[in-house]
């Protein structure tokens, strides 16, 4: 998954899309605090330009953490 995943004409058709992603996410058992500590990862600028601030360590290491 990139900055933009897909492009719709639309806001109904937007918030079909963002439905079918999150069921898809789901389906996978997928954990948004280790996606969203990638994402911030990978694109610090992007993501102090519009106000969300890079993790501390400790957030890195418990979104990181074994869940075994």
């Amino acid at each position: 998954m990139g900055v933009v995943d897909v492009v719709c004409p639309g806001a109904p058709e937007t918030a079909a899309e963002a439905l079918r992603l999150a069921e898809e996410l789901a389906t996978r058992k997928w954990d948004g605090a280790v996606y969203v500590s990638i994402r911030i990862s990978m694109f610090p600028d992007a993501c102090r330009s519009v106000g969300i601030v890079e993790e501390s360590d400790e957030e890195k290491a418990r979104n990181f953490a074994s869940k075994l």
